[in-house]
């Protein structure tokens, strides 16, 4: 499986689990993380962005489809905020955008929609999603 990362044109080949994992907390910028994985070259995609502990996963089966957006869980948090900031995989301020709460899950669950991405490319069973 490739990546492309936070970091500006930077794209790794994955070989296996224990490398995804390690990329997943290494290739970041400060509090931010943005992964976009494929099997494929472009598609089905999937993308993870991070800001500190959340994440929100996009996933893209098709270039003629919006995809499907992660929705939330219940994960209290104090305070609560209505929404967060992502950059995406160039890592510039001036891609970045805010995205309502109700569309993030906490990192670890990204991590492991990443993990089943890698498995199959089918998109993971293990969150809701809503299609676009």
């Amino acid at each position: 499986m490739n990546a492309d990362t936070i970091r500006p044109n930077h794209r790794l080949q994955i070989e296996n689990e224990q490398q995804l994992e390690s990329a997943f907390y290494e290739y970041r910028q400060g509090s931010y993380g943005a992964f976009h994985f494929f099997h494929a070259d472009p598609f089905p995609w999937l993308a993870v962005l991070i800001h500190a502990s959340v994440a929100y996963i996009h996933y893209f089966p098709t270039e003629d489809q919006a995809g499907f957006q992660s929705r939330g869980l219940a994960t209290p948090l104090a305070p609560e905020p209505q929404s967060f900031h992502f950059l995406q995989a160039g890592g510039c301020e001036a891609d970045g955008f805010d995205l309502p709460a109700e569309v993030t899950v906490p990192v670890e669950i990204g991590l492991d929609v990443a993990r089943r991405f890698f498995r199959t490319p089918s998109r993971p069973t293990c969150i809701l999603w809503e299609e676009l």
